[in-house]
This record gives C-alpha cells, sequence and structure tokens, in this order.
C-alpha cells in the first residue's frame, strides 16, 4: 500500500475502516502516512457507537449515562436526534434538545419515513419546517397517516 498514490489510498482507508470503526485508532498509528489520511475525528470511538445504539433502542438511562462520560460538544447532536427519530423515542429526543440540539428537519424525515406522528408533532413544535421533504420520507415509507398530516401542514411540493 506504500506505493499507492495519497489519493487512492485515502478512498479506500475511508471507506474501509467505516466498517471497523473501533479500530480506528490503531490503525492510524500504523505510520505517519495513514495518520495524515485518516481524520480521526470523522470516525465513531467505542462510546459514540453505544451513545447511538442507546438512543435508537430507547434506552434513556443509559444514553444518559453515556453522555456524562465523555464532553460531546463536538459530536453532531443533530445526529443523535435523528436515530432517536428513527425508533420513535420522543424521550430520548427530548433529553438530546436539552443538551443543545437545534436542527430538526431531518429528524422530521426520518419520523414521517418510520410513522411516527408523535414525534412529528414534538419536531414541528420545536421549529422543524421541511414539511415538503418530510413527505418523500413518509411517501418512502407507505406511512399514510403521516402524509396526510404533512399536507395539513402544507406539504405540497415534492422535491427531489
Amino acid at each position: 500500500m506504500e506505493t499507492l498514490p495519497s489519493e487512492i489510498l485515502a478512498v479506500i482507508l475511508a471507506q474501509t475502516l467505516d466498517y471497523a470503526s473501533a479500530s480506528v485508532p490503531a490503525l492510524t498509528l500504523v505510520n505517519k502516512r495513514w495518520n495524515a489520511l485518516l481524520p480521526v475525528s470523522r470516525f465513531k470511538s467505542g462510546l459514540q457507537v453505544y451513545f447511538e445504539l442507546s438512543a435508537q433502542q430507547n434506552h434513556l438511562s443509559l444514553m444518559c449515562l453515556y453522555y456524562s462520560w465523555k464532553s460531546w460538544k463536538d459530536y453532531d447532536l443533530a445526529r443523535m436526534l435523528t436515530i432517536a427519530a428513527l425508533s420513535g423515542s420522543c424521550s430520548c429526543m427530548q433529553q438530546i434538545k436539552i443538551w443543545g440540539a437545534t436542527t430538526f428537519d431531518w429528524a422530521l424525515f426520518c419520523s414521517a419515513k418510520g410513522g411516527y406522528t408523535d414525534c412529528m408533532w414534538q419536531l414541528k413544535e420545536w421549529g422543524a419546517t421541511a414539511f415538503d421533504w418530510a413527505l418523500i420520507g413518509a411517501l418512502e415509507g407507505n406511512q399514510f397517516a403521516c402524509i396526510q398530516l404533512l399536507k395539513k401542514w402544507g406539504a405540497t411540493k415534492l422535491r427531489c
């Protein structure tokens, strides 16, 4: 791999290491060239994986515990909100908002795709406005109740 151009090596490493996120810190220590090509902040630590899983599985107490173990200032809370919305976990969504999440449109899309109207109502109250985009998610998920709700809120256009 030492003879590959840096651009090609960076693409190969980025695509393969997404599947082995726990080993990324060790692999960046292999040599200085790899360390320069791999932005470590792009990959998840083991704690981030557990944090995401706890939000996905609606384990609010575990999510709070993992949050307390690390400073999550650099972590994208909008992503965590989206993961909680994918599983319809309104309680986890509320806690993530308390921690400082301010972007709600992607979570609205995921809630609509999953058919979680209670989460959609909550996200609308917090300021989500991408109803047309969420309508696409509801259509992808065949969620008739969400489609009707989004039309009621003003979703009219399908933008691709």
